[in-house]
């Protein structure tokens, strides 16, 4: 299991064309066991951070709620997932590499592997 951070002022279809591409071809090379890739919506500007929803200007939400608490557990309940820290990782681009890093930094319980991608700092 998979779980994919896209960049900044991106969605979570940037991966469609290559990151799932390279995905099945190794699978069918027998390179990769057959693997779940969750695309999360991080929002354009979300960092994967829950954000002060109520300050001026903010366009994002609990991003980082979202994931953690919603949406993991909702594709544990409804896919045939390993549904423990060692079947889970976690890569993201950009910004979404940021996101990968302090997501799995914060929830060591929730993600056995991280892949940052050209991850930005703030």
């Amino acid at each position: 299991m998979i779980y994919f951070l896209h960049g900044g002022n991106g969605n979570q279809r940037e991966a469609k064309n290559w990151l799932m591409a390279q995905v099945d071809n190794l699978i069918r090379a027998g390179k990769l066991p057959p693997t779940i890739v969750v695309c999360a919506q991080g929002l354009p500007i979300g960092w994967y951070v829950n954000a002060n929803e109520a300050a001026d200007g903010v366009l994002s939400g609990p991003v980082e709620n979202v994931i953690v608490k919603d949406l993991i557990p909702h594709i544990d309940a409804t896919y045939r997932t390993i549904a423990r820290r060692e079947g889970r990782g976690i890569e993201g681009w950009s910004a979404g590499g940021f996101g990968t890093l302090r997501l799995a930094f914060k929830y060591p319980e929730t993600f056995a592997y991280a892949s940052s991608l050209a991850g930005v700092a703030l």
